[in-house]
């Protein structure tokens, strides 16, 4: 049993720390790959593909949980007698949308639906590019279940109806102070 070196155990393992990295920096990571090789349920994995998406809206936040994360991922592995490389596939800067149209998204989603809540996306959005040049800002439409980018993916009527009126509402603000 020593001479095991479980792979797929060395992924999930750096897959909680990733989670715990990013919630004690106030970031949130998302594991949304793990591929095990051979794949068989009898069969040790002898190669694990993890993809770890990490958010955080300050670039120094950011990169520190980058490298906790590839910290953990070294440790997780030669813990378990495996090697691990790591390539990053992509990355953005976190982009701050405009704060005048953020307080305005705000106080439309409070005159409309009678709440607001500021999240921090970090995903590649239009409205991330368009903000490197203009003002910006996004209305979020909350999901059933909590489920996104996903086929099953749904939304209420009642709230697709509320985010259209805060975006009218929004647009009228907006277009009132320029």
């Amino acid at each position: 049993m020593k001479a095991r070196r479980d792979a797929g155990l060395a992924a999930a393992e750096t897959a909680l720390a990733a989670e715990r990295i990013a919630r004690e920096l106030g970031g949130v990571a998302t594991t949304g790959v793990l591929q095990l090789h051979p794949g068989a349920a009898t069969v040790i994995p002898g190669v694990a593909e993890l993809t770890v998406d990490l958010r955080h809206s300050e670039a120094d936040s950011l990169a520190a949980m980058l490298r906790a994360a590839r910290s953990a991922a070294q440790h997780d592995a030669a813990a378990r007698g495996c090697d691990v490389s790591a390539e990053r596939i992509w990355a953005i800067e976190p982009i701050e949308f405009d704060a005048g149209l953020v307080e305005l998204a705000r106080e439309a989603c409070v005159e409309v639906a009678g709440t607001d809540r500021v999240l921090v996306s970090g995903a590649l959005h239009d409205a991330a590019e368009i903000a490197r040049r203009r003002p910006a800002a996004m209305l979020f439409v909350r999901s059933l279940g909590g489920i996104s980018h996903s086929p099953q993916e749904d939304s209420s009527e009642e709230d697709l109806s509320l985010a259209i009126r805060a975006y009218a509402e929004l647009a009228e603000r907006a277009m009132s102070r320029a």
